[in-house]
């Protein structure tokens, strides 16, 4: 990592790209992750781990700026109560 923080790279992406492009292109990352994820489920986990872990970097690299162009804070309460939800449904206090 250079020494821009990544915070700094996300908003220099949505500044120089536009959030149009920004949401375009997670999108396009996030349809690379489901079909990697696809092949390993029908390959019987037979994918490099690698090809893996390259998609949800991109995916997290692409949906970071996105999280704060639309509100760093309100999503992460979002995605706490989802995440409590989930634990509910598990039947585990969080």
């Amino acid at each position: 990592m250079s020494k821009m923080t990544r915070e700094e790279c996300y908003e220099k992406f949505l500044e120089k790209n536009g959030l149009e492009f920004e949401m375009q292109l997670a999108v396009e990352e996030m349809s690379e992750l489901m079909q990697v994820l696809c092949k390993y489920i029908r390959k019987n986990g037979k994918v490099p781990r690698e090809n893996i872990m390259g998609e949800l970097a991109d995916v997290l690299n692409t949906v970071e700026p996105l999280a704060n162009y639309f509100g760093r804070d309100e999503v992460e309460k979002i995605r706490d109560g989802k995440l409590k939800r989930g634990m509910g449904r598990l039947e585990i206090d969080p």
